[in-house]
């Protein structure tokens, strides 16, 4: 909370310096969505218009394939948001390229979800690039996308930068020595990579005892983990 006493003579300085950082509170926690941030629609050829100024979290669902340049050419003239979230749209790997070249210039952003789209290997690898290059993401979801486990390779080499993947608390499991993977829940090739990862960190604590559970049968996670079926067994 923000306590600002004013008094005589300089009320008027101080309840002008009150409206600012009361304004600025509220562009600091705003959160936006598609209809937030929508202009007019423009005439007929020309891209969708959106103005994200004040926002530092931006959730866009459902959003047109003609509206993803307008929608990038926003978040590149305000290089201020901290967590944006576009899902359940027609981003592809050409879209994501332009999309994460808007945020070229954002120094602050940290998380980013684009779950539930189009993209495949070539848009992974375009992601992983982005997370390396920013060294401010350290939180991203991108499941239900049309990941193999080649492009789940790209997005192992982001590894180090990521506290949290695809729900998968990262920065906690490093700080244990156990690893149940029922407890996780949900696990594709695409996690199973990046827990790959985690059971190599040479710089978290040992693993001592691994919960495969019903992902023994699963020869794809498996592998993904680098184990076989002769392994599947054993505790590390």
């Amino acid at each position: 909370s923000i306590s600002i006493s004013c008094e005589h003579p300089h009320a008027m300085t101080c309840l002008v310096f009150t409206v600012m950082c009361l304004t600025a509170l509220e562009e600091a926690t705003r959160e936006c969505t598609l209809q937030d941030i929508s202009a007019p629609t423009p005439p007929n050829g020309k891209p969708a218009r959106f103005s994200i100024a004040g926002c530092k979290k931006l959730q866009v669902r459902s959003l047109p394939e003609d509206s993803i340049i307008g929608l990038a050419n926003a978040i590149m003239a305000y290089p201020k948001l901290e967590d944006l979230e576009v899902s359940g749209s027609a981003i592809n790997d050409t879209s994501v390229e332009i999309l994460l070249d808007s945020l070229r210039l954002n120094n602050v952003i940290h998380s980013l979800a684009l779950h539930n789209n189009q993209i495949r290997d070539d848009g992974a690898a375009t992601i992983a690039r982005f997370v390396n290059a920013s060294r401010t993401v350290d939180r991203l979801q991108v499941r239900q996308n049309l990941i193999s486990a080649e492009g789940a390779k790209f997005l192992a080499s982001a590894y180090t930068m990521l506290k949290v993947f695809n729900g998968i608390d990262l920065a906690t499991l490093r700080q244990k020595s156990s690893l149940h993977l029922a407890d996780i829940g949900g696990i594709t090739v695409v996690e199973a990579t990046m827990l790959h990862e985690l059971l190599h960190d040479v710089n978290a604590h040992q693993i001592e005892s691994l919960d495969l559970g019903m992902y023994t049968m699963n020869n794809a996670v498996m592998k993904a983990l680098g184990m076989n079926m002769d392994m599947a067994h054993d505790e590390l």
